[in-house]
């Protein structure tokens, strides 16, 4: 259980109260970094976590939060069946948190996901008269879109209501229009804000230059849980075709969970016998960010070609340590940054593809590090996206 402790009490001074409504607040370490530091800024914040089923007996997060009268507040479980009965979902959370709080007394509503958290904003909106903005995640976009077809109305609705809609990259803003037509997607287009997601601070407190020359063998690195959305069997593909045009190159995989992953035991194995039979790949556990780090300044080039990614915290993890990005095309990362200013894209199911990709980041190694240098890592931080978000609350009032 994570617990966080503050040593005082201070009072609002921004005479706002927000009311998050973030399903996974118990999953993501995203909403506490974001909600602590909206905290320091004096926002009244009233947090309710609506509790799946699936995450019945997590632990819950606690937070003491330093502004007077804002506070968590977990939903009881859902039941099973609110998993396909979407509507009574919608309504049984609506019900729940009117008899906890008084609504009337919120300034603004914001959900973490449009579909599910951002229908009980919708409907709290309708009944008391409040604005709400909703971020759109790719759960929406892959998920509810794609499943609950009968519902697109219904998400459409919330959509147009809300009064801004915050999007973690361009790619997926752009993604999220196209889904309406003509009309619709000029006016969502104009109420949507692209707000990136912080990166831990220890990063871009002990950023490294980047180096300007690339080594021979070319180092390239990855990490993340060997978890078959991770695509390091596609990686491991794509070096293989390097290796047959010639380039020498030493490839480290960072974060076998073989020990503590059951669920995807088959995959790990698979990852680690590909490994073993290419004397050019070392695998590596799970590592703390200050050896991560380490290992960073020693590669060349990171590469993480994930099937899906939200966002890519790794991508600007890496980029704080010098180093030029792959990342997956049409994903959360992909237009963060131009095509080719600081990485290149990649087709996650093409190995091809990726070793293409590979290839032009070795190509244009010094252009790109000289490029990496120049970024404003401020962006990425969560103090600045806490003003970005009060800038937004404060302009609905």
């Amino acid at each position: 259980m994570m617990k966080r402790h503050c040593a005082h009490v201070i009072s609002t001074n921004s005479n706002m109260t927000v009311l998050h409504i973030c399903g996974d607040f118990i999953l993501s370490k995203v909403h506490i970094s974001l909600f602590s530091e909206l905290d320091n800024l004096g926002i009244k914040q009233i947090v309710y976590v609506p509790v799946n089923y699936s995450n019945r007996n997590r632990k819950k997060t606690e937070y003491n939060f330093k502004v007077n009268g804002s506070r968590i507040i977990y939903s009881k479980p859902l039941k099973k069946l609110h998993r396909f009965l979407y509507g009574l979902k919608i309504s049984s959370l609506v019900r729940e948190l009117e008899s906890l709080i008084d609504v009337s007394d919120v300034d603004i509503i914001h959900s973490s996901l449009l579909c599910n958290e951002g229908a009980v904003a919708y409907e709290l909106s309708r009944k008391y008269n409040k604005k709400f903005i909703s971020s759109v995640r790719n759960t929406d976009m892959n998920d509810y879109f794609r499943i609950f077809k009968w519902r697109i109305p219904y998400f459409k609705k919330i959509a147009k209501a809300a009064e801004r809609l915050v999007f973690i990259s361009p790619t997926y803003k752009d993604r999220f229009c196209q889904l309406f037509d003509n009309q619709l997607r000029n006016i969502l287009s104009e109420k949507s804000n692209v707000v990136y997601n912080g990166v831990d601070p220890y990063y871009l407190q002990n950023q490294s230059r980047p180096n300007s020359q690339i080594a021979n063998p070319v180092r390239i690195v990855t990490a993340g849980a060997f978890l078959p959305n991770k695509n390091l069997h596609g990686l491991i593909l794509a070096a293989d075709i390097l290796k047959k045009r010639g380039i020498d190159l030493r490839l480290c995989l960072i974060g076998n969970n073989l020990a503590t992953n059951n669920s995807n035991e088959n995959y790990s194995k698979r990852i680690l016998e590909m490994a073993k039979s290419r004397n050019w790949v070392e695998v590596l556990d799970a590592q703390p960010k200050e050896k991560l780090c380490e290992i960073y300044r020693q590669s060349d080039i990171f590469a993480l070609i994930s099937f899906h990614e939200t966002f890519g915290l790794s991508y600007v993890e890496a980029l704080s340590q010098g180093l030029p990005i792959v990342y997956t095309k049409g994903e959360g990362f992909d237009n963060v940054f131009n095509d080719g200013y600081v990485g290149k894209p990649a087709i996650a199911d093409n190995p091809e593809s990726i070793a293409d990709s590979i290839s032009d980041v070795i190509s244009n190694y010094d252009q790109m590090t000289e490029n990496i240098a120049k970024i404003d890592f401020e962006q990425f931080a969560w103090n600045a996206i806490a003003k970005r978000y009060k800038q937004l609350y404060l302009s609905l009032l």
